[in-house]
């Protein structure tokens, strides 16, 4: 049950946003109280407005969600953010979930879903539907990825380098003489990458570098024959 929640809404999409306002409208206890087809507009309709939760769409002209979102957190502190859009790409969703909005549902979620994150962001708390939970496992795979990945290669220059000499077809010797190393601890560094990475020999370790562009191929010289 809400008691005097007052909402306004931003959609550029004119069917989709008098439609939206139409359902709202028909819950007890809610007031849609300004709509408009931008973030410009909607930030201009709030002055002297009571405003407990935005509705946002993501993509719109003049000023967008995001700028719009911006925007509320500068200027109206108090209120409550929860984004309608159509884009489900879990890098944005992220993004908008890191920036403290209250939740994120695809135009296709059912008119539950709404009320729910309505109820939810009224009592502080961010709503975790279906799309959200999956973000959030997202978040949490991108996390685990990017520190294997420094911990691998990029927290260490010296595995770059070794990367770099291996390329250009350096002997253990050569690369423990360049480094100011033991040729023991380059073949050490060099069977731990091999283990870390899953590869078995130094070819698995220049091609790891390749992909990852550690290291470039530089293209040979054209030769014109004169």
């Amino acid at each position: 049950m809400f008691t005097q929640t007052k909402i306004a809404l931003a959609d550029d999409h004119t069917i989709f946003r008098k439609a939206l306002k139409e359902i709202i409208t028909q819950k007890s206890g809610i007031t849609v109280v300004a709509e408009a087809e931008n973030g410009e507009e909607l930030l201009s309709l709030l002055p002297g407005k009571e405003v407990d939760i935005v509705l946002l769409d993501l993509y719109m002209p003049k000023k967008n969600g995001i700028e719009t979102l911006q925007a509320l957190q500068n200027d109206y502190p108090r209120v409550k953010v929860i984004f309608l859009s159509s884009c489900t790409d879990p890098e944005i969703v992220s993004n908008m979930l890191e920036k403290g909005v209250y939740g994120y549902l695809p135009k296709t979620a059912d008119i539950s879903e709404l009320w729910e994150s309505i109820e939810y962001a009224s009592k502080n708390t961010l709503y975790e539907n279906k799309l959200v939970k999956d973000t959030l496992f997202w978040q949490a795979r991108e996390r685990l990825r990017h520190h294997d990945e420094d911990h691998l290669v990029k927290a260490n220059p010296a595995h770059h380098q070794i990367f770099k000499l291996l390329w250009q077809e350096k002997t253990t010797q050569e690369i423990a003489n360049e480094l100011f190393m033991s040729v023991s601890s380059i073949e050490k560094i060099k069977q731990t990458l091999k283990e870390k990475i899953g590869v078995k020999t130094t070819i698995g370790l220049i091609k790891y570098a390749l992909t990852k562009k550690i290291i470039y191929p530089v293209p040979e010289e054209i030769k014109i024959a004169v």
